[in-house]
């Protein structure tokens, strides 16, 4: 309310100034500007409130069109009467013999209107669009949210199934591994559902969850598959988002343990210097893996993973996946 009381006494005082110093005459112009003024506020604020707000703002421009064009012509026959009876008598007499209906004058009323809306409107359109860009990039926000829970959530459940049932067999053979396998099967889902919701997470929590992963899995296949795993760098003290690497975990048990009987094996050697992650994990493949991904060059984990890696790290990576004649190899670089 400050505001556009300030507005319009601002309007009436630099007006009224700038004409009244042609001929020194301040209290012509002041008042010529007072009288004009009500008429000029009606039209202002009908344009705020009513026609941009109804006609502009939802993409109605021919209506908008019409109707500012009907009101400014309204606006100026009424302005118009303002001069010719009321203005023109008192300072300009001479000019009476125009007559009312003059279009220089109502043209010029017209004028006289529309220019005090040019602030206003355009303080309008601006703020229209900062909170209609500031709507669209929550939106967006919320979108990339949604996209990202889901893409998470696609973790392989078939490996609780198979975890569980590995637990259930331990436990009827009452091994002693059971309360192990229990533990590290209660820090995982732990990670899942309270770590893995926040943007980022410690590297070294990742890379714990990671290794808990891998020791459920080898319990699952009893010893069936060779495992190296290296890590180095500043790990301790760097970020990532959450579940980023348990996708290449996945599919190397997938692809390169899962239908092996013996002899499968998985190399993982994690390095971390000056803020950029190297990954380079790689795996065996049998020969009913290879038939199987021939022609698919990688499976839906990966696919959902480079989705995420766009999302969270645009520009900011590099995956390569190559498939060769007895193994399967991909290579992560990623900006911390």
């Amino acid at each position: 309310m400050l505001l556009h009381v300030l507005y319009w006494v601002l309007w009436v005082c630099f007006f009224g100034f700038i004409w009244g110093t042609y001929d020194n005459y301040y209290l012509k112009t002041f008042s010529v500007e007072l009288i004009q003024l009500p008429v000029k506020m009606i039209l202002v604020y009908l344009n705020l409130y009513y026609l941009m707000p109804r006609f502009l703002f939802q993409k109605r421009y021919i209506d908008f069109l019409f109707l500012s064009m009907a009101f400014l012509l309204v606006g100026g026959l009424i302005q118009r009467l303002f001069i010719f009876y009321w203005i023109d008598p008192l300072y300009w007499p001479e000019r009476l013999h125009e007559g009312y209906f003059n279009l220089s004058g109502i043209l010029g009323a017209i004028m006289g209107i529309t220019t005090p809306m040019i602030i206003p409107s355009s303080a309008k359109l601006l703020k229209y669009w900062y909170l209609n860009q500031q709507e669209k990039q929550m939106l967006e926000k919320e979108k990339l949210q949604a996209e990202l829970k889901l893409l998470k959530s696609q973790i392989n459940p078939h490996f609780l199934f198979n975890t569980l049932n590995s637990l259930y067999a331990l436990s009827l053979k009452r091994s002693e591994k059971t309360p192990e396998v229990v533990m590290k099967l209660s820090e995982l889902m732990h990670y899942m559902l309270y770590d893995a919701n926040q943007p980022k997470v410690a590297l070294a929590k990742e890379i714990d969850f990671i290794r808990n992963y891998i020791d459920l899995e080898k319990v699952r296949y009893e010893g069936r598959f060779d495992l190296s795993f290296t890590t180095s760098g500043d790990i301790n003290t760097s970020y990532i988002a959450p579940l980023i690497l348990l996708p290449f975990v996945e599919n190397s048990f997938k692809h390169g343990v899962n239908r092996e009987i013996s002899g499968a094996w998985i190399t993982f050697d994690l390095r971390v210097e000056k803020g950029r992650l190297s990954l380079k994990m790689e795996n065996s493949i049998s020969l009913e893996s290879d038939k199987k991904i021939e022609g698919l060059p990688e499976g839906i984990g990966l696919s959902n993973l480079r989705k995420r890696l766009e999302i969270l790290y645009p520009g900011a990576y590099e995956l390569k996946t190559v498939k060769d004649e007895s193994s399967w190899w991909v290579v992560l670089n990623l900006s911390l």
